[in-house]
């Protein structure tokens, strides 16, 4: 069994007089996507806000290799290799999809290029590159990201994530609103990121779900009612009952 890369323990947390998150606990290992899914509301999106460093739990604590990074801001954790997407796709909207790459990688930081800007370091234009030829994206490359179609921003935020080396990638929701066609080729390019890093999957399309994660943790109300291989949860009752519409 691979060791676990990120891990939740003990996480909750309270707006108001509302319990969002339930002394969560979850692991994502090496090599692995694990996927959280739940009705709307459950809180998945609240719980990824937690890990990313976007809203401050009111208690638990998460452990990215070991290392405890609860209290660190949002950049130090993407520095460390823990990046996310979003349901509403975020990009540099005013520049181009290569600019928007080339921001991507720059976030890594490699040595040789400290010492100039990032849209000159030949190194992350050699990466961008690679990333436009592997998302279908070269012909797109000068356009500026608010040009793209609501498929191709889904892959330049596929790309741009993953250009960012992650030890651990946040996936929410990166299926929404692409069509059938376009949704089976994203399924393929999270599968094959897999070999890149361990990814925690937030998605509502069970199909692409079962088909991808190696293990799924159910969210309710705030709280894992169950977590295990797709097998187990597709056939637990209380799984059947509360979410997946049939028991």
């Amino acid at each position: 069994m691979s060791a676990a890369v990120l891990e939740v323990r003990g996480l909750s947390k309270t707006f108001g007089g509302l319990q969002v998150s339930r002394d969560i606990h979850l692991d994502v290992r090496a090599g692995e996507i694990h996927a959280l899914i739940g009705p709307n509301g459950a809180g998945k999106t609240t719980l990824i806000d937690q890990i990313a460093g976007e809203t401050r739990p009111d208690a638990g604590e998460i452990l990215l290799d070991g290392r405890a990074v609860t209290g660190m801001s949002t950049a130090r954790r993407v520095r460390l290799g823990l990046v996310r997407s979003y349901q509403v796709v975020r990009l540099f909207d005013d520049l181009s999809v290569m600019d928007n790459l080339l921001l991507a990688a720059g976030r890594v930081g490699f040595l040789s290029c400290l010492p100039r800007p990032v849209f000159s370091c030949r190194a992350y234009r050699e990466r961008a590159k690679a990333a436009l030829a592997k998302h279908d994206l070269t012909e797109v490359a000068a356009l500026s990201a608010a040009a793209l179609s609501h498929g191709q921003r889904r892959l330049l935020e596929l790309a741009m994530v993953s250009l960012m080396r992650p030890r651990v990638l946040l996936l929410d929701e990166p299926l929404a609103g692409l069509g059938p066609e376009q949704r089976q080729a994203m399924r393929g390019r999270i599968a094959a990121l897999r070999e890149q890093t361990a990814i925690l999957l937030v998605e509502h399309d069970m199909d692409a779900v079962f088909a991808l994660a190696d293990r799924i943790s159910v969210l309710v109300n705030g709280a894992i009612i169950a977590s295990g291989d797709p097998q187990s949860i597709r056939t637990n009752v209380e799984v059947q009952k509360a979410y997946l519409g049939h028991g």
